[in-house]
């Protein structure tokens, strides 16, 4: 946990198995996870609200690379 509560994580996969997985296992050691099925409703996620840690998968069909995703972080 942070000094202000829950650590907050965004976990980005459009496999839902995988993604509840995640959620889960960041579940158990404190994290609060939000789920996007996609890169796009990742990207919206983001600008929703501060993230600790963003989780995705190598390639989604909006997202070609991490690089595209951590560009839109800075």
């Amino acid at each position: 946990m942070t000094k202000s509560g829950w650590a907050w994580a965004l976990v980005i996969d459009d496999d839902a198995e995988v993604r509840t997985y995640v959620s889960a296992t960041l579940a158990r050691i404190g994290v609060h996870a939000v789920q996007a099925a996609s890169g796009a409703e990742g990207l919206a996620k983001l600008s929703e609200r501060h993230y600790d840690v963003v989780r995705s998968e190598e390639h989604t069909s909006e997202l070609q690379s991490h690089s595209d995703l951590v560009c839109r972080l800075l």
